[in-house]
């Protein structure tokens, strides 16, 4: 039996999930920013934009991380320290701030994974480029 913050390996199907969802996030953040980079005739970027933009890029960013954290099963992945867990028992309240917590715990963990990310030279850091460069991009117009 299996302690309860260790993972459980990841099925095939599990695998090819978290690489699609890594694909579409990057696509559709780089979509985005392209989009706007190409209107640029059109579009003058504000402050305002700069900020939306640079926040889901940072959103695709960890979780494009997120995901790559997962298929590696890094460290054992939900035995990085301090793992939440989540219950749906107690009040909205409770929840609302098990699921916060939960939330942060991710992102540190994602954070925590982008050296690997970067010495690997893998998929995911081809991801990452694309989403940082693309936003990078919008500062050219």
């Amino acid at each position: 039996m299996q302690e309860e913050n260790t993972p459980t390996p990841l099925s095939p199907d599990e695998k090819k999930a978290i690489v699609d969802e890594q694909f579409w996030f990057t696509a559709t953040t780089v979509g985005l920013n392209s989009l706007v980079i190409s209107s640029s005739d059109k579009i003058h970027l504000n402050l305002f934009m700069v900020l939306i933009f640079g926040l889901l890029s940072l959103f695709a960013f960890i979780l494009v991380l997120n995901r790559a954290a997962k298929y590696a099963s890094y460290n054992g992945y939900k035995q990085l320290e301090g793992y939440p867990g989540c219950s749906y028992d107690g009040g909205f309240s409770k929840v609302l701030l098990m699921r916060m917590k939960l939330t942060w715990w991710e992102i540190k963990g994602a954070i925590r994974y982008l050296p690997f990310a970067i010495v690997e030279f893998s998929g995911c850091l081809f991801y990452l480029s694309l989403i940082v460069c693309s936003y990078i991009g919008l500062f050219y117009l």
